[in-house]
This record gives C-alpha cells, structure tokens and sequence, in this order.
C-alpha cells in the first residue's frame, strides 16, 4: 500500500499538492504496473481520507491493545 505521512505543521496546500502528484502516479499505468510488479498496491485518494484511515486504524488497535493488557516497560 502506497501512502504518505508527513510531519505535523505543514501546510494543507502543501500536502494537497504531493498528494495530487502521487495521485498522477498511481493513475499512470506504467508507474502502476511498476508498483503491482514490486509487490506494492498502490491505493489513491484524499489526505483527508488517508488521515481518517490512519485515526480509525489507531482506534482500532488501541482496543486490542487494551483488551490484551500488554504494557509497555
């Protein structure tokens, strides 16, 4: 899975546009292929979404997390 986490701060126009050019590479077949080839899926989208995924993910596995008991020393 192809995705992109950048460093808190920076600013939405500029996440918007890596977005946008990551975004033409993935709807490039050749560059898709490539991916495909590498054993990467290549998964566009929305930052906003990506960001969603990743706070929905961080639920999720904070319940496991807990329910497990693991501590950390």
């Amino acid at each position: 899975m192809v995705r992109n986490f950048r460093a808190q701060g920076h600013e939405l126009r500029i996440v918007r546009l890596v977005n946008s050019k990551m975004q033409a590479v993935i709807d490039d077949p050749t560059a898709r292929q490539r991916l495909l080839d590498s054993g990467i899926e290549p998964i566009g989208g929305s930052a906003e979404a990506f960001a969603e995924l990743v706070r929905s993910d961080y639920r999720s596995w904070e319940r496991v997390v807990r329910a497990s008991g693991v501590k950390l020393d």
